[in-house]
């Protein structure tokens, strides 16, 4: 009698590495969003040091809002992992909104004094807190009364300069940090969670 004997061999094996298939899925999936929020979280940064592009660049004047900056680690939260990327609460926190959705900053008595490229550190921060402050200070106006903004001169370096411009109100635009960052980093982040989690399938299936 001729007989072929077939069998199967490392169906246990195979069956461990598949019930291991989720845990690893779900731990690459951890990594590749935690890696995402980190990329997102250096373009936010990159932004905030003046290397964003065009008009959305914004120059910090200190390192306070830079410091604010933080990435939470990730969280499950309704079937799916997720990290933020945003500003601590604090002193320069509140600021944060300003620059995302942009402000509209009014005068609380009478005007804000707006300082001119004659009265700021090459930094970019008002040398005084009010135009008062300069020696040889008066006022003058362009324009009809009711409808000119004021300029404030003073003496500075010997010179009598313009030094700020008086402000009923200052319209501060949305430069979006934080949004036109992702915009810009949402294919990356598709890419970095997909190679994490093809990395995990392919170790499983490798053994």
């Amino acid at each position: 009698m001729a007989l072929l004997e077939l069998k199967t061999f490392g169906l246990d094996r195979l069956g461990q590495r598949l019930s291991e298939l989720p845990k690893r899925i779900d731990e690459a999936a951890k990594r590749g969003i935690h890696k995402a929020a980190l990329l997102v979280h250096r373009r936010v940064q990159e932004r905030l040091t003046g290397r964003g592009p065009g008009n959305e660049s914004l120059h910090v004047r200190s390192g306070k809002l830079l410091q604010a900056l933080n990435t939470s680690a990730p969280e499950f939260v309704s079937g799916s992992w997720q990290a933020r990327v945003g500003f601590r609460q604090g002193p320069a926190g509140k600021y944060a909104p300003v620059h995302e959705y942009g402000a509209t900053i009014r005068a609380k008595k009478r005007l804000l004094a707006i300082p001119t490229r004659f009265a700021r550190t090459a930094a970019g921060v008002a040398r005084t807190i009010t135009p008062r402050d300069y020696e040889g200070f008066w006022t003058t106006r362009l324009g009809s009364k009711h409808y000119s903004s004021p300029i404030f001169f003073g003496t500075a370096g010997g010179r009598l300069l313009p030094l700020f411009i008086g402000k009923r109100e200052v319209r501060i635009p949305a430069r979006k940090p934080l949004r036109a960052s992702l915009s810009e980093r949402r294919q990356v982040i598709r890419d970095t969670v997909r190679e994490e989690v093809t990395r995990a399938l392919a170790t499983v299936a490798g053994g």
